[in-house]
């Protein structure tokens, strides 16, 4: 029989506020394109090269595209930090799934949010360009956010293996 993982989804004060700034900086890429709507041409950049340099365009409807892929991976990421049942913890020791629950519910909480601020800023950048009639992107703010959110998945990753392994000896 398969035991339960004790462990409940309490939130720190600095997840809140993560939680708070990857939500609210959504919101503002979106009221930044409704309150800049009239002013955009009718084709927009909405794709660009690993140099920074846009390289497609499309209509100004496709703006909304990213705001609502961050809504759906906001959806999936909270799911996936808030459901620890759904890994499969159950036939180690009594401590260790909670620890490893927790070690999971931290890298995917600072995965989640540090995507939420890298596709506002995506957005943001494309309105800035399609209004200023520009044609890049800041690559070295993009990398870094996007390390950002590689970072986490690596060091959890580590961390997640280092820690089986003192469990199984």
């Amino acid at each position: 029989m398969q035991k339960h993982i004790a462990w409940s989804f309490k939130k720190k004060w600095w997840q809140w506020l993560f939680n708070s700034l990857g939500i609210t900086s959504v919101a503002l890429a979106v009221l930044y394109i409704l309150v800049h709507w009239s002013t955009l041409p009718i084709a927009v950049p909405v794709h660009f090269n690993t140099i920074g340099e846009f390289d497609g365009y499309g209509s100004r409807y496709a703006l909304f595209l990213i705001p609502t892929i961050a809504a759906a991976l906001y959806g999936l990421f909270h799911y996936l930090e808030t459901t620890p049942t759904i890994y499969r913890f159950m036939t180690m020791e009594d401590e260790v799934p909670a620890k490893l629950a927790d070690v999971i519910q931290y890298v995917v909480h600072i995965i989640k949010n540090t995507t939420m601020l890298l596709l506002s800023y995506t957005t943001i950048s494309l309105m800035m360009s399609a209004l200023k009639n520009t044609s890049s992107i800041n690559m070295w703010v993009f990398g870094t956010l996007l390390g950002f959110i590689l970072l986490p998945s690596i060091i959890g990753a580590i961390y997640l293996i280092r820690m089986q392994l003192k469990a199984s000896e």
